[in-house]
């Protein structure tokens, strides 16, 4: 293990199966970094994804193999590396300028355990999906969330309390819940893409963000979860008048909707 091998994050590019991932777009940004980082490329697509040569002769290690829980595989990744940190990303993410992978790591160096970008939204997408995307990922504070779509963790870290290998959506988030791990803030290192997701993706989403949370031994109340949709709508309905879009009062309620049934539907389903 040399010490140019420990300072250099691993970067594991994990491809999931929405088949969402355009490599040209995200390669255009991460192919100045060479030399900065070692990519794993992890295809969870089944054959959705297409990852052009220059990508695929890059990465360190590719792996496609769908065929086992995401976490156990991570889990198998960091305990063959010798990269003191790892920056864990998807093709929903997409980097925002040349020194994401810095700011995302910076803090790791500093002695935190986990890092996190806030979500930059997509220009041009649903305005009530960004001002939620706004609210879900304060700049600080306890409520940020970690979640495997742009996050840095430290390696001892991660042997330490490794990811849940069950089947869940996001590790990260299931990992940071279980150990009590507060994440840094790492401001604007990722752009979200899920600005442009359609309702039905929205609740797809939440159903799996409450079986998350039910793997995680996170309590649910229906009273608590119906109280935080009608906080949510007023807010969006606010939002709404106040960008003069009076014409879009009825989607905040079914975007509510989807969101908070998803998480106790899957919460539910988590519990069984």
């Amino acid at each position: 293990m040399t010490s140019e091998t420990q300072n250099k994050p691993a970067a594991v590019l994990i491809l999931p199966p929405d088949g969402k991932f355009h490599s040209p777009d995200i390669w255009s940004i991460m192919h100045r970094q060479m030399g900065g980082f070692d990519l794993i490329i992890i295809d969870h697509s089944r054959g959705a994804a297409k990852i052009i040569p220059a990508m695929a002769n890059a990465a360190v290690t590719l792996i496609r193999d769908d065929s086992r829980a995401l976490g156990a595989q991570l889990n198998e990744v960091a305990r063959g590396l010798s990269n003191d940190d790892i920056v864990f990303f998807t093709d929903r993410v997409l980097p925002t300028h040349d020194h994401w992978l810095k700011r995302l790591t910076a803090p790791l160096a500093c002695g935190a355990d986990a890092a996190f970008g806030r979500n930059i939204t997509a220009p041009g997408g649903n305005y009530f999906i960004i001002e939620d995307i706004r609210r879900r990922y304060p700049q600080r504070g306890a409520s940020a969330a970690l979640t495997i779509d742009q996050c840095a963790i430290r390696r001892a870290a991660l042997l330490a309390k490794p990811f849940p290998e069950e089947a869940v959506h996001d590790p990260a988030a299931v990992w940071c819940w279980r150990n009590g791990v507060a994440p840094v803030y790492v401001p604007e290192a990722l752009a979200m893409q899920d600005s442009y997701l359609p309702l039905k993706e929205v609740m797809q989403n939440a159903r799996a963000f409450g079986a998350d949370r039910a793997a995680a031994g996170k309590t649910h109340g229906v009273v608590a979860e119906l109280a935080a949709a009608l906080r949510e709508l007023a807010g969006d309905v606010g939002y709404c008048i106040a960008k003069r879009k009076p014409q879009y009062l009825w989607y905040p309620f079914l975007y509510r909707a989807a969101i908070h049934w998803g998480i106790h539907g899957g919460w539910m389903r988590g519990t069984r």
